[in-house]
């Protein structure tokens, strides 16, 4: 991908993933809040004993400090949305706020990564909608990071050169082989359940 073409997409693709994570954050918080007034409420999303929202929420294990990940998602995605909407719009952004947004979406993905661990090992069950803010924030996550080393503000050292040049070269195949793996891992990790419905 060109240097241009990536600094015209960058900003669409953090907008618009951030709208759907927004959408899977608002659909969690009120089943999250319905949990709450009714604990006999059975999310829309439970679909079986892996695919399952109701399990993840019961679970109370995805919460920072007390507040569950759902209300974290109504405002990191607002503002990671307004943050693209901005770039879209042709503003001038600085680097160190290309570097604040690194760290936020950095940090963003590694939590994402924690709550998946959590589900695949503690919780033995996945939340479809938290599947979906994943990807959002994955997808943010990585093209942030291809921004940010196509106009030098990370990786810039000379040694990096080659590998940045891979990267920037096959960023989508290289997601979607990201994305590919992990349905991979997942579906097996669950096989003691699917392997019973799918007949290959």
């Amino acid at each position: 991908m060109s240097k241009l073409s990536l600094k015209i997409a960058v900003p669409y693709v953090i907008l618009i993933s951030s709208l759907v994570g927004l959408v899977a954050s608002i659909v969690l918080t009120y089943d999250q809040v319905n949990i709450w007034l009714n604990p006999g409420y059975l999310a829309p999303c439970t679909l079986n004993p892996v695919l399952s929202c109701g399990s993840v929420i019961h679970s109370g294990l995805g919460h920072v400090f007390g507040v569950p990940a759902p209300f974290l998602g109504l405002v990191m995605f607002p503002a990671l949305a307004a943050f693209g909407l901005i770039a879209a719009t042709g503003a001038t952004l600085k680097r160190r706020h290309y570097l604040a947004l690194q760290a936020a979406v950095t940090g963003s993905a590694l939590f994402a990564v924690w709550l998946f661990w959590l589900s695949l090992y503690q919780i033995k069950a996945l939340c479809p909608y938290c599947l979906v803010t994943d990807v959002a924030v994955y997808t943010v996550a990585w093209y942030v990071t291809l921004y940010n080393i196509q106009q030098g503000y990370i990786l810039a050292n000379a040694r990096c050169r080659r590998f940045n040049a891979f990267v920037l070269k096959y960023n989508l195949e290289l997601l979607l082989t990201f994305f590919v793996v992990v349905t991979a891992f997942t579906l097996h990790h669950f096989w003691y359940y699917y392997g019973q419905h799918i007949k290959l």
